[in-house]
């Protein structure tokens, strides 16, 4: 995967949990996996943890339920 489509995964995740999709240059990757099932990152200081599924046509799930927001330290 790229960076690019590691970001537009975290934006269509972003949208269909808490309905807000910032522009992908707003997104900061702190790690991610090769297939982009897991994805960390950053929108204006706040992280978020994507964590999905492939599902049988080789697409990611990015509906409800899968990413959250990190708890500030």
């Amino acid at each position: 995967m790229t960076k690019a489509e590691l970001r537009q995964i975290a934006q269509q995740a972003l949208e269909s949990e808490y309905g807000f999709a910032p522009a992908m240059s707003k997104i900061t990757l702190l790690e991610a996996n090769g297939e982009g099932t897991y994805i960390l990152f950053s929108v204006k200081g706040k992280e978020y943890c994507f964590d999905s599924r492939l599902l049988v046509d080789g697409t990611i799930w990015v509906g409800k339920g899968t990413i959250e927001k990190r708890e500030e330290v």
